[in-house]
Protein backbone atom coordinates (compact mmCIF):
# COMPACT_ATOMS: atom_id res chain seq x y z
CA UNK A 1 0.00 0.00 0.00
CA UNK A 2 1.30 3.48 -0.92
CA UNK A 3 0.75 6.13 1.74
CA UNK A 4 0.11 9.84 1.11
CA UNK A 5 3.53 10.65 2.55
CA UNK A 6 5.24 8.24 0.16
CA UNK A 7 3.34 9.79 -2.72
CA UNK A 8 4.61 13.24 -1.69
CA UNK A 9 8.19 11.99 -1.64
CA UNK A 10 7.71 10.45 -5.08
CA UNK A 11 6.53 13.80 -6.48
CA UNK A 12 9.71 15.66 -5.48
CA UNK A 13 11.95 16.40 -8.46
CA UNK A 14 14.01 19.29 -7.06
CA UNK A 15 15.70 18.77 -3.70
CA UNK A 16 17.47 21.54 -1.77
CA UNK A 17 20.04 20.76 0.92
CA UNK A 18 20.55 23.83 3.10
CA UNK A 19 22.94 22.27 5.60
CA UNK A 20 25.19 19.28 5.18
CA UNK A 21 24.20 17.94 8.56
CA UNK A 22 20.69 17.42 7.18
CA UNK A 23 21.99 14.65 4.92
CA UNK A 24 23.01 12.51 7.89
CA UNK A 25 19.71 13.22 9.66
CA UNK A 26 17.46 12.49 6.68
CA UNK A 27 15.75 9.10 6.79
CA UNK A 28 13.67 9.61 3.63
CA UNK A 29 14.37 8.66 0.02
CA UNK A 30 13.31 10.81 -2.93
CA UNK A 31 13.28 8.47 -5.94
CA UNK A 32 12.37 10.98 -8.66
CA UNK A 33 14.78 13.83 -7.92
CA UNK A 34 16.61 15.08 -11.00
CA UNK A 35 17.73 18.50 -9.73
CA UNK A 36 19.83 19.22 -6.65
CA UNK A 37 20.59 22.57 -4.98
CA UNK A 38 23.19 22.85 -2.24
CA UNK A 39 23.03 25.84 0.12
CA UNK A 40 25.21 26.55 3.11
CA UNK A 41 25.92 30.04 4.35
CA UNK A 42 28.72 29.76 6.89
CA UNK A 43 31.71 27.98 5.43
CA UNK A 44 32.98 25.53 2.85
CA UNK A 45 30.93 22.33 3.15
CA UNK A 46 32.72 19.35 4.61
CA UNK A 47 33.04 16.78 1.86
CA UNK A 48 32.27 13.91 4.26
CA UNK A 49 28.63 15.03 4.23
CA UNK A 50 28.44 14.67 0.45
CA UNK A 51 29.86 11.21 -0.20
CA UNK A 52 28.26 8.75 -2.58
CA UNK A 53 27.09 6.72 0.42
CA UNK A 54 25.41 9.66 2.20
CA UNK A 55 23.74 11.38 -0.75
CA UNK A 56 22.91 8.13 -2.50
CA UNK A 57 20.88 7.18 0.57
CA UNK A 58 18.36 9.98 -0.09
CA UNK A 59 18.31 10.43 -3.88
CA UNK A 60 19.30 8.58 -7.11
CA UNK A 61 22.70 10.01 -8.03
CA UNK A 62 22.67 8.83 -11.64
CA UNK A 63 19.34 10.59 -12.22
CA UNK A 64 20.46 14.14 -11.33
CA UNK A 65 20.89 16.32 -14.43
CA UNK A 66 21.05 19.80 -12.85
CA UNK A 67 23.22 20.90 -9.94
CA UNK A 68 23.01 24.38 -8.36
CA UNK A 69 25.70 25.44 -5.89
CA UNK A 70 24.83 28.40 -3.66
CA UNK A 71 27.68 28.06 -1.24
CA UNK A 72 31.33 28.88 -0.75
CA UNK A 73 33.25 26.02 -2.33
CA UNK A 74 36.54 24.86 -3.74
CA UNK A 75 37.04 23.11 -7.06
CA UNK A 76 38.04 19.82 -5.48
CA UNK A 77 34.65 19.69 -3.75
CA UNK A 78 32.80 20.52 -6.98
CA UNK A 79 34.76 17.86 -8.83
CA UNK A 80 33.95 15.28 -6.17
CA UNK A 81 30.23 16.02 -6.53
CA UNK A 82 30.44 15.69 -10.30
CA UNK A 83 32.29 12.42 -9.87
CA UNK A 84 29.36 10.79 -8.05
CA UNK A 85 26.73 12.46 -10.27
CA UNK A 86 28.14 11.91 -13.78
CA UNK A 87 24.92 12.68 -15.69
CA UNK A 88 24.67 16.35 -14.73
CA UNK A 89 24.09 18.50 -17.80
CA UNK A 90 23.59 21.94 -16.22
CA UNK A 91 25.84 23.38 -13.52
CA UNK A 92 24.80 26.67 -11.90
CA UNK A 93 26.95 28.61 -9.43
CA UNK A 94 25.24 31.47 -7.59
CA UNK A 95 27.20 34.35 -6.04
CA UNK A 96 30.05 32.06 -5.25
CA UNK A 97 32.98 33.31 -3.17
CA UNK A 98 35.18 30.35 -3.73
CA UNK A 99 38.59 29.47 -2.46
CA UNK A 100 41.53 30.33 -4.69
CA UNK A 101 42.33 27.65 -7.22
CA UNK A 102 45.74 26.42 -8.29
CA UNK A 103 44.73 25.28 -11.76
CA UNK A 104 47.96 23.49 -12.53
CA UNK A 105 47.95 21.29 -9.43
CA UNK A 106 44.17 20.80 -9.64
CA UNK A 107 44.23 19.58 -13.23
CA UNK A 108 46.97 17.12 -12.39
CA UNK A 109 44.73 15.06 -10.10
CA UNK A 110 43.30 11.65 -10.99
CA UNK A 111 39.77 12.76 -10.09
CA UNK A 112 39.95 15.80 -12.39
CA UNK A 113 40.97 13.62 -15.32
CA UNK A 114 38.24 11.11 -14.57
CA UNK A 115 35.49 13.75 -14.26
CA UNK A 116 36.71 15.55 -17.38
CA UNK A 117 36.37 12.34 -19.37
CA UNK A 118 33.00 11.21 -18.04
CA UNK A 119 30.88 14.30 -17.26
CA UNK A 120 28.07 15.39 -19.59
CA UNK A 121 27.89 19.08 -18.65
CA UNK A 122 26.91 21.19 -21.64
CA UNK A 123 25.55 24.26 -19.84
CA UNK A 124 27.25 26.34 -17.11
CA UNK A 125 25.82 29.43 -15.42
CA UNK A 126 28.24 31.63 -13.47
CA UNK A 127 27.11 34.70 -11.56
CA UNK A 128 29.35 37.38 -10.03
CA UNK A 129 32.69 36.78 -8.31
CA UNK A 130 34.14 34.33 -10.83
CA UNK A 131 37.78 34.67 -11.80
CA UNK A 132 39.62 33.97 -15.05
CA UNK A 133 41.44 31.16 -13.28
CA UNK A 134 38.14 29.62 -12.19
CA UNK A 135 36.69 29.90 -15.71
CA UNK A 136 39.76 28.22 -17.19
CA UNK A 137 39.33 25.40 -14.71
CA UNK A 138 35.70 24.83 -15.70
CA UNK A 139 36.47 24.92 -19.42
CA UNK A 140 39.08 22.21 -18.95
CA UNK A 141 36.87 20.21 -16.59
CA UNK A 142 33.84 20.28 -18.93
CA UNK A 143 35.03 19.64 -22.51
CA UNK A 144 31.44 19.08 -23.74
CA UNK A 145 30.38 22.58 -22.69
CA UNK A 146 28.22 24.26 -25.35
CA UNK A 147 26.42 27.08 -23.52
CA UNK A 148 27.96 29.45 -20.99
CA UNK A 149 26.21 32.25 -19.10
CA UNK A 150 28.30 34.73 -17.10
CA UNK A 151 27.41 37.69 -14.96
CA UNK A 152 29.34 40.94 -14.95
CA UNK A 153 32.70 40.64 -13.22
CA UNK A 154 34.46 43.99 -12.95
CA UNK A 155 38.00 42.68 -13.31
CA UNK A 156 37.45 39.44 -15.22
CA UNK A 157 34.76 39.85 -17.88
CA UNK A 158 36.82 41.05 -20.83
CA UNK A 159 39.85 38.78 -20.22
CA UNK A 160 37.35 35.92 -19.83
CA UNK A 161 35.66 36.66 -23.14
CA UNK A 162 39.04 37.00 -24.85
CA UNK A 163 40.10 33.64 -23.39
CA UNK A 164 36.90 31.95 -24.64
CA UNK A 165 37.27 33.40 -28.11
CA UNK A 166 40.84 32.16 -28.25
CA UNK A 167 39.87 28.65 -27.16
CA UNK A 168 37.08 28.57 -29.73
CA UNK A 169 39.31 29.90 -32.50
CA UNK A 170 41.83 27.16 -31.78
CA UNK A 171 39.08 24.50 -31.78
CA UNK A 172 39.87 23.67 -28.17
CA UNK A 173 36.27 23.82 -26.93
CA UNK A 174 32.78 23.02 -28.19
CA UNK A 175 31.22 26.28 -27.02
CA UNK A 176 28.40 27.37 -29.34
CA UNK A 177 26.86 30.25 -27.37
CA UNK A 178 27.86 32.75 -24.72
CA UNK A 179 25.51 34.94 -22.70
CA UNK A 180 26.74 37.87 -20.59
CA UNK A 181 23.98 39.00 -18.24
CA UNK A 182 23.66 42.34 -16.48
CA UNK A 183 25.27 44.41 -19.23
CA UNK A 184 24.70 48.11 -19.81
CA UNK A 185 25.34 50.27 -22.86
CA UNK A 186 29.02 50.74 -21.97
CA UNK A 187 29.59 47.01 -21.50
CA UNK A 188 27.89 46.24 -24.80
CA UNK A 189 30.14 48.64 -26.71
CA UNK A 190 33.24 47.24 -25.00
CA UNK A 191 32.25 43.70 -25.93
CA UNK A 192 31.65 44.72 -29.54
CA UNK A 193 35.02 46.47 -29.64
CA UNK A 194 36.69 43.39 -28.21
CA UNK A 195 35.25 41.24 -30.97
CA UNK A 196 36.45 43.68 -33.61
CA UNK A 197 39.92 43.95 -32.11
CA UNK A 198 40.30 40.17 -31.99
CA UNK A 199 39.04 39.80 -35.59
CA UNK A 200 36.20 37.57 -34.48
CA UNK A 201 33.29 39.79 -35.49
CA UNK A 202 32.48 37.87 -38.69
CA UNK A 203 32.35 34.54 -36.87
CA UNK A 204 29.54 35.43 -34.47
CA UNK A 205 25.99 36.55 -34.39
CA UNK A 206 25.28 39.15 -31.71
CA UNK A 207 21.87 39.33 -30.05
CA UNK A 208 21.00 41.84 -27.34
CA UNK A 209 17.90 41.26 -25.24
CA UNK A 210 17.33 43.72 -22.38
CA UNK A 211 20.45 43.39 -20.18
CA UNK A 212 21.75 40.23 -21.85
CA UNK A 213 24.45 40.10 -24.52
CA UNK A 214 24.43 36.89 -26.57
CA UNK A 215 27.18 35.58 -28.81
CA UNK A 216 26.33 32.67 -31.06
CA UNK A 217 28.97 30.97 -33.14
CA UNK A 218 28.06 30.54 -36.79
Amino acid sequence: MTTATETNFNSVQHLTIENGYNIAKCSKYFPNVNELTVKYCESVPTWEWFTRKNIGRILPLMQVTKLTIHVKYDMNWITALLYIMPNIQTLKLINERSNSLDCLSFKDTKMFRSVSQQNKINNIILTDNYSLQKLQGFIDLCPKLQHLTMGISEWCLYPAVRFLLSKKNQNQCQLSSLCVSGVDAISIEKLKSLLLSENFADEHMIIIVNDKFYLQWR
